[in-house]
């Protein structure tokens, strides 16, 4: 089975699994809501809370698979990336809080440069690669360090760098897999996603690490909208985009 099938029918999968999950997962949540409204000891009430906490991961799961598993159609506009980096970084500051992270954003271009770009997807994309960067630092020397320039009139460049706990090399060669992951509360799609989407605006992704000394994900991203970006829909291969 070549890859691009492979990797379609995972999608596929993702999404008729989604789907089965959420009647049941409702019929639970229903029962739940409805023991509450009966009086119930100090005992029973922990339990339900833990089972409301269950739940919840249950529906980010299921709203990750049918994310992972639809179409994608860009929606070109100009953006500017410090602009979108900013909001990211807020977002993960705001909701996602822990002592001492030091997130720094650079840029090295004009002030007024566009980049033609989804803004939305482009910011699920950001927001998936410093989670995972936000999950790699320690809690004591949490740095995150992100790099925006223009290395010419055709491409953007963006770094991002964690002083983190760094990827092994053996699973270096699978972090682009959907479902692959190391984390024990991990998804596996978030850099999956991420992939599909700079594909999808024809632009590459790169990251290197080392072990215990943190990880650099790089992003290239073209400046100008792709001649056939109406009809170009991204290959689900193997192959891993290197700069």
């Amino acid at each position: 089975m070549d890859n691009t099938k492979r990797f379609s029918e995972v999608e596929i999968l993702a999404g008729a699994v989604a789907h089965g999950l959420r009647n049941p997962l409702a019929a639970i949540k229903l029962a739940v809501y409805n023991m509450k409204r009966k009086k119930t000891g100090l005992e029973e009430d922990r339990h339900l809370l833990n089972i409301d906490k269950k739940i919840e991961e249950s529906e980010n799961l299921i709203n990750s698979l049918l994310l992972y598993s639809q179409s994608r159609l860009l929606h070109f506009d100009e953006i500017d990336i410090h602009e979108i980096l900013l909001e990211s970084i807020a977002f993960l500051k705001g909701n996602l809080k822990k002592d001492r992270l030091k997130v720094s954003e650079k840029k090295r271009y004009h002030e007024d440069a566009l980049t033609e770009a989804d803004p939305l997807q482009i910011k699920e994309m950001f927001g998936h690669i410093l989670k995972n960067a936000y999950d790699a630092v320690s809690e004591n020397e949490g740095k995150i360090e992100i790099i925006a320039e223009y290395a010419d009139n055709e491409f953007i460049t963006i770094h991002f760098k964690d002083a983190g706990s760094g990827i092994d090399d053996a699973d270096l060669p699978r972090i682009f897999e959907p479902f692959f992951t190391t984390k024990p509360k991990g998804i596996g799609l978030g850099l999956s996603m991420s992939r599909q989407i700079i594909e999808l605006h024809q632009g590459k992704i790169n990251i290197t690490s080392k072990k215990g000394e943190g990880t650099t994900v790089t992003v290239i991203l073209p400046k100008r909208k792709p001649n056939d970006a109406a009809t170009f829909r991204v290959s689900s291969g193997d192959e891993k985009l290197r700069s």
